[in-house]
């Protein structure tokens, strides 16, 4: 027990109380959960999965030799399976290179053995087959605990939780139908909002079992073509789905969540951080087709992108200006750096290290920097932030060479 409370003493706060609440709804043992890793914040994800022994499986499909893609792209795991772990029937081959004959033959011996197994009440088909183990909640939680060592603090996993019946097949077919959506043609709008721009026909191929599933998803994408494009939608991205989330009707909602009940995710700190809940609703009919974002929707997320934005500058001015925030508390804070944000929009700004740099020499000349004629002049035409950037490159070597740095 001591080493079992060490181990947990281990995890981050956030892992912590992830493994409460999922222990929680594992304890009940009428709901399943299941999580979605972002397979591009890990080196070899697929060894890490088949070392803490969790059942994993790619959502997207390999498109000719690279594997690139598929590695990188989103993967789910089924915290309620154990692995598949078979033993060698009796009779193994053990030639070096075994003929197609020798091959067919152990090829059937292993369905005999399979079936025989499953015929005597063992779920597993003797190890062929991964166990359910939904009924037993202290494998479900010690999965999940291994899960979350092995994701520690990567802004890399969204939980879906859904009820007894909720199998792997049904989740999966669902996230492989939300990894694309369509969205508005705006693609300015776009930048940063959790979807990218868009992925091309060669760029993930599909099994056979998807047929009938992209038939349907092309034939509603050709219907839309005119009021949309089809993007990548990134769901595995617990920041991507904090952006998005808030932002749809309760008809995208149940769109978005399929067959689950909810879902659980940790943004980043500038998102919110700890962990949040969403839910489906009750008694609401969802969107048909493919997830559509409507242009509300985009403007839902950039404005809640712009205030992740702010946070993180007030951060940045926290750790390298605070006397610049003194006496500010959080709210205040964000209104000071929204008041210089627009202004610089208003002279042509666009990027986050302008509007730092902005900010910070508005701020600290109590907002004489852009009374200078000359100031104004260069800030005219061209890239602004560019010349915002060479001004204050300049005014730093300026100090450095009068010693005041």
């Amino acid at each position: 027990m001591q080493d079992q409370l060490d181990g947990r003493a281990e995890l981050s706060a956030v892992s912590q109380a992830y493994l409460t609440r999922l222990s929680q709804i594992a304890d009940s043992g009428d709901r399943r959960i299941y999580a979605v890793l972002d397979g591009a914040l890990f080196g070899n994800l697929t060894a890490d999965l088949s070392a803490a022994g969790l059942c994993h499986r790619p959502l997207y499909r390999q498109a000719g030799p690279d594997a690139a893609i598929m590695l990188g792209g989103p993967w789910l795991v089924s915290l309620s399976l154990s692995p598949a772990v078979p033993s060698a029937p009796d009779g193994l081959i053990e030639t070096a290179e075994p003929s197609d004959e020798e091959l067919q033959a152990l090829a059937a011996k292993l369905s005999n053995a399979m079936a025989d197994a499953v015929a005597s009440g063992d779920e597993s088909g003797g190890g062929v087959l991964p166990a359910d183990e939904i009924d037993l909640p202290r494998q479900v939680k010690s999965r999940i605990e291994a899960l979350l060592r092995l994701v520690a603090d990567k802004p890399a996993v969204v939980f879906w939780v859904g009820d007894r019946s909720l199998s792997e097949e049904t989740l999966y077919r669902h996230l492989r139908g939300i990894n694309r959506i369509i969205v508005p043609l705006e693609r300015e709008a776009l930048a940063g909002s959790g979807v990218s721009v868009p992925a091309e026909a060669g760029e993930m191929s599909l099994a056979a079992g998807d047929a009938q599933e992209e038939a349907l998803a092309a034939a509603d994408v050709a219907g839309r073509r005119d009021r949309g494009e089809v993007v990548v939608f990134r769901h595995a991205d617990p920041n991507v789905i904090m952006q998005v989330f808030p932002a749809l009707s309760p008809e995208q909602v149940v769109r978005l969540m399929g067959p689950a009940e909810e879902v659980y995710f940790a943004p980043g700190e500038a998102w919110g951080g700890n962990i949040k809940r969403g839910r489906r609703p009750v008694d609401i009919v969802a969107q048909g087709g493919m997830l559509r974002l409507t242009p509300g929707n985009i403007e839902a997320i950039s404005a809640s992108r712009m205030l992740a934005a702010r946070r993180r500058r007030v951060e940045a001015f926290q750790r390298s200006a605070p006397h610049l925030l003194q006496g500010m508390d959080e709210r205040e804070a964000l209104l000071f750096m929204e008041r210089y944000e627009k202004q610089a929009r208003a002279y042509g700004l666009k990027t986050e290290r302008g509007f730092f740099q902005w900010t910070y020499l508005m701020s600290a000349s109590n907002g004489r920097f852009i009374e200078a004629p000359d100031i104004r002049q260069n800030l005219k035409g061209g890239n602004p932030d560019a010349r915002l950037d060479d001004m204050m490159r300049l005014m730093a070597n300026a100090a450095k060479e009068r010693g005041f740095a």
